[in-house]
């Protein structure tokens, strides 16, 4: 989370950011309490970000503010499963896969692994757990599909996109008042 001092143009609320390192697009010291911005494009680029993904509190269900650990977003997700074309909750479990979902408009239920940051899901290793885009080992005889719900998408390399049916970034469909469309 970053808050600052006023200057120029503010957020009005606490805003949730990619790591540090990702923002600056630099490598920073993990073990300082404040990490000093070096210049205005620094400032410009976090300043930028944060307007940019600014959401209203009230847009958030349940906290009334960015999730801030993946307990938090299971939390936002149960209070607007429908909201967000979950039509039903299968299951919920610590072990990955988080969710089992009946998605609205499919048949076939779906795994959803919730991450706050999407590169967490290659960080857990949880790509060795999945074999073309499905759950290697569902116990049902039919594999189903995985895709990652996440609150801010922070990986771009594609790894995680050839890996998984799809990213979905819940800040962006509660921001764009979107649904998960599989």
């Amino acid at each position: 989370m970053i808050e600052g001092k006023r200057y120029g143009e503010q957020p009005g609320q606490p805003v949730g950011v990619p790591p540090i390192d990702e923002l600056l697009r630099r490598r920073t010291f993990k073990g300082q309490t404040l990490v000093p911005i070096k210049d205005g494009k620094e400032f410009e680029r976090v300043r930028d970000y944060t307007l940019d993904h600014e959401l209203d509190p009230g847009d958030i269900p349940f906290l009334g503010r960015e999730p801030r650990n993946e307990q938090e977003v299971l939390a936002v997700v149960i209070c607007c499963h429908q909201r967000l074309g979950i039509e039903k909750i299968l299951r919920v479990q610590t072990a990955f896969p988080d969710l089992l979902v009946k998605l609205r408009g499919r048949a076939e239920s779906v795994h959803l692994e919730l991450e706050t940051y999407s590169k967490s899901f290659l960080l857990h290793g949880h790509d060795g757990q999945v074999c073309n885009r499905q759950f290697k080992t569902d116990e049902n005889a039919e594999k189903k599909p995985v895709g990652v719900l996440c609150w801010i998408n922070n990986e771009k390399g594609g790894k995680l996109e050839n890996c998984v049916h799809r990213v979905y970034e819940l800040q962006q469909l509660i921001r764009d008042k979107e649904k998960i469309r599989w």
